[in-house]
């Protein structure tokens, strides 16, 4: 006997939202997100958000643990605007951001990394993932100074990092972020950058 056909229906890929049809279905082909275009042809992820939201609590706490009760920003750019799988060594950011004056900075960073199994994905553990940030600090005397930090995500998710300079700091932008991985014999199929909290004071 022959092998039998078959046919397959095959969602609007998110990256095309714009041509989508009021309530219309779509998937992120690369990290397996769903979403689906509204009546208003607003495109909406209730796993987006609800991660986002879970995300926030978990920063909210941390940064209460560490004595920081200022407002939390979410990094938002036109190359990073919602999960996407991410190359290691790459800068997140398309452009330098300027924060506020904060003397000490907290930063949440949601990544997961994934592996083939036989076909399958599956999360495993990220504390072999290291962060490349770097910080330009603005003096009073107009010179400037890098802060780069090397650490692993689990500890830039936990503590705080410190500015310290011998002027007073009249600038602070963050310059770069980049994910790479650490010394592993843990072959990764995909790695997702969900979202980037962040924090100060």
């Amino acid at each position: 006997m022959g092998k039998r056909g078959r046919i397959g229906l095959q969602p609007l890929g998110v990256d095309k939202a714009e041509h989508a049809f009021p309530k219309e279905l779509m998937v992120d082909y690369t990290t397996g997100g769903v979403y689906i275009s509204d009546t208003n042809n607003i495109t909406v992820s209730i796993d987006e958000i609800d991660r986002t939201k879970n995300h926030l609590n978990r920063f909210k706490d941390i940064s209460i643990q560490n004595n920081i009760y200022s407002d939390i920003y979410e990094i938002i750019t036109d190359k990073y605007s919602k999960p996407r799988v991410i190359s290691y060594g790459e800068n997140i950011l398309d452009t330098v951001l300027q924060l506020p004056l904060y003397t000490q900075c907290l930063l949440g960073i949601d990544v997961e990394a994934l592996i083939n199994n036989q076909g399958h994905t599956e999360l495993c553990d990220i504390s072999f993932l290291k962060s490349e940030i770097i910080f330009k600090l603005t003096l009073s005397d107009k010179s400037t100074l890098n802060v780069n930090i090397n650490k692993k995500i689990s500890e830039v998710n936990k503590y705080p990092i410190y500015f310290q300079a011998n002027k007073d700091i009249t600038k602070v932008e963050l310059s770069s972020i980049k994910i790479l991985q650490d010394a592993s014999t843990v072959e990764i199929y995909r790695t997702i950058l969900f979202n980037v909290l962040i924090t100060g004071k």
